[in-house]
Order: C-alpha cells, then sequence, then structure tokens
C-alpha cells in the first residue's frame, strides 16, 4: 500500500488475548507496505469512548495534524465520528472492508444493532465529559 503523507494513529488496549489491538493493526499496516515512521500506537483505550478520548488529545498536542480519517466497521463509524465531534475534533471516515464478510452475517448484524445504544451512551458519557472539562 502508498500511504504518501498519511499517518497513522492506530488504537486500542490488550483485550482478552495479547497482543493489543493498536499492535495487531500496526502490523496489519506494515504488512501493507505502511512504515513503521508512519504509524503511532495508542494503547490505553479499552472501548470506544476512552480510545476517543485518548487519540483526541495526542492529536491536541500535535497542532501539524489536520485531517483525521476515522477508519473501523461501517457500523461503527456513526459512533466514532459523534463521540470525535463531541470531544472537539472533526473528522472524516473511511469504512474498513471485509468486516460483513468477516463475521458473517448474524454476528455483523446483532454489532450492528448494538451501536445505537451504545452510540446514545457514549455520546452522553462525553458530552458530561466535555462539559465537566469545560
Amino acid at each position: 500500500a502508498v500511504c504518501g503523507d498519511a499517518r497513522f494513529l492506530v488504537t486500542g488496549a490488550v483485550g482478552r488475548h495479547p497482543p493489543s489491538e493498536a499492535l495487531a493493526m500496526r502490523d496489519l499496516l506494515r504488512a501493507s507496505g505502511v512504515p513503521e515512521a508512519h504509524i503511532a500506537l495508542e494503547e490505553q483505550g479499552n472501548d470506544t469512548l476512552s480510545s476517543a478520548r485518548h487519540c483526541v488529545a495526542w492529536l491536541a498536542a500535535r497542532a501539524d495534524v489536520e485531517t483525521v480519517t476515522l477508519c473501523s466497521d461501517a457500523y461503527h463509524l456513526p459512533r466514532c465520528r459523534l463521540v470525535f465531534r463531541i470531544l472537539g475534533r472533526r473528522c472524516r471516515t473511511a469504512p474498513a472492508p471485509g468486516a460483513r464478510l468477516s463475521l458473517g452475517n448474524a454476528r455483523w448484524l446483532r454489532a450492528a444493532l448494538r451501536e445505537l445504544p451504545a452510540t446514545v451512551w457514549d455520546a452522553g458519557l462525553a458530552i458530561a465529559l466535555r462539559r465537566r472539562s469545560a
């Protein structure tokens, strides 16, 4: 893969089994030809909201980052985008290909249906966090 000037901030702590999600994504990017120097790791976030908070803080410390594109499963991107925006960071989205095939239709549908209450929950928490820090 050719990444040009693109930089990648991959996020996710260790789940049930090592390595962390961030390390797994880094390895996939490297296998696709992305230079390691173009990849930053955020390994503290253990859910969507905490990952977004850590990423927004990381991005705030870097004035040279103008455009942010979030990449995740298509069903998950609306929640990610909303949380980033509530936390004060504008972004675009790019769905990762293949989620439906890799999960299978039943698991994909369960995950997609879970997003509505999870979006309401995370948005409410993000609003409370933003108000508390204002």
